[in-house]
């Protein structure tokens, strides 16, 4: 019996990255060391985006055991869309 099993890497990297994309206004934002820069907001991203590289990975690799080649797919372009929505936005500030 060929049982496919779930693909939880996906589903949490894309839910860490979805956590760093929202947390940073509601959270983050109040305190001056993660409001200058964001350091909690790129480890969650991070931590996200490796948790989907994996689970891609395991998807594409190993169709016949995992599954998500499509959901991964798409979870991986929409955590890339907002990655690259809140880098666009986060403003360096000047030490000069």
């Amino acid at each position: 019996m060929n049982e496919r099993h779930w693909n939880w890497q996906l589903w949490a990297g894309f839910l860490l990255c979805l956590l760093g994309f929202a947390s940073y206004p509601f959270v983050f934002a109040k305190f001056p060391i993660t409001r200058d820069i964001p350091w909690a907001n790129f480890l969650l991203f991070g931590t996200g985006i490796v948790l989907l590289s994996v689970g891609l990975k395991r998807a594409f690799q190993q169709s016949q055991q995992y599954r998500g080649k499509v959901a991964g797919s798409i979870l991986g372009a929409l955590s890339g869309v907002k990655h690259s929505f809140r880098s666009t936005t986060i403003r360096i500030p000047d030490f000069v």
